[in-house]
């Protein structure tokens, strides 16, 4: 379990957003720029945060990018998972020996700490990040 670099921008990227509110437009230009995100790299972060429906675009001259919600509205935990998709645990071993016990063992501490982190990435919010909320 890792925080992806992708998805630190991406939280870096939405925060930038929200902080102009919901109805200002942002250029992805301006979010290259600002964010220090090559534009490249931007642009795949970007089309997953639209995909996940946490960011909306619109093209032509006054095109851009701005949030689907208000700063508290939106969590970390969804930025996240738009970009690395839903935390997992993909440890398993074979076996009914005394290590496939404390393998099982070792699996269901795991899943537990991911279900902890991802309550925990819920509760932060952009608003909070702003301070906004």
């Amino acid at each position: 379990m890792k925080l992806s670099i992708s998805a630190g921008y991406g939280l870096l990227v939405m925060a930038y957003i929200a902080e102009k509110g919901v109805s200002e437009v942002v250029l992805a230009r301006e979010l290259a720029t600002n964010c220090r995100i090559p534009p490249d790299y931007l642009s795949k972060i970007l089309q997953k945060l639209v995909r996940a429906g946490v960011l909306r675009s619109r093209r032509g001259p006054h095109g851009g990018f701005a949030t689907v919600a208000n700063a508290d509205k939106i969590s970390f935990l969804d930025i996240v998972q738009a970009i690395d998709g839903q935390a997992r645990v993909d440890f398993k071993m074979p076996g009914n020996s005394h290590i496939g016990k404390l393998a099982e063992g070792i699996e269901k501490i795991c899943i537990d700490i991911v279900a902890k982190y991802e309550v925990l990435l819920q509760t932060q919010t952009l608003a909070k990040l702003l301070n906004l909320g």
